[in-house]
């Protein structure tokens, strides 16, 4: 592939893009043209956006609304209450259970910004646990109010580990997951 002179504004450009992760991967050649940045007109620049790929059919209809909530911490916890709805047993035991964290398609938890600010918005809402990322555990227990258990979680199934291997609060064991 030639290589990109960063210095013409309106030049074509040719790259290989490899969709997938692996060796294995698909690659497929692209072909765009670039555009003087808005910034500084002396310089070239291109966009890319990536994404994932992936199409997931569930065999029930999952609906839900993002109202406030805006970026991609929110993935554990919408992950674990879908999970809770279409069981038919409690998850909770009776805690007030507060969740952070990306997720992607392998159900990996990934980390999110703003630990520190989430642990203690977690207590202030009621909740008793915490559910963080493994990789911002040192700052949500630095930051965690009183009261407030921290778990730190690398994978959906750890999360769900960790929230059944709670002890009822309420007498609810008979309903809870097991």
């Amino acid at each position: 592939m030639p290589a990109y002179d960063y210095r013409c504004r309106t030049c074509d450009t040719r790259f290989e893009v490899r969709r997938g992760v692996d060796e294995a991967a698909k690659t497929q050649d692209v072909e765009t043209g670039t555009k003087a940045s808005p910034d500084d007109p002396e310089r070239a620049v291109m966009g890319v956006e990536v994404q994932d790929d992936a199409e997931i059919k569930l065999p029930v209809k999952v609906e839900y609304s993002t109202k406030s909530i805006g970026g991609p911490s929110a993935g554990l916890p919408f992950a674990l209450e879908i999970y809770n709805a279409l069981s038919d047993r409690s998850l909770a035991k009776g805690h007030r259970i507060a969740a952070t964290g990306t997720i992607d398609i392998d159900g990996n938890v990934g980390e999110i910004g703003a630990a520190e600010q989430k642990a203690i918005g977690a207590r202030e809402a009621g909740a008793d646990v915490f559910l963080v990322p493994a990789g911002n555990l040192e700052a949500a227990r630095t930051y965690a109010p009183e009261g407030l258990t921290i778990i730190p979680v690398r994978t959906f199934e750890e999360a769900l580990d960790a929230i059944r291997g709670l002890p009822p609060l309420d007498g609810s064991s008979q309903q809870a997951a097991r």
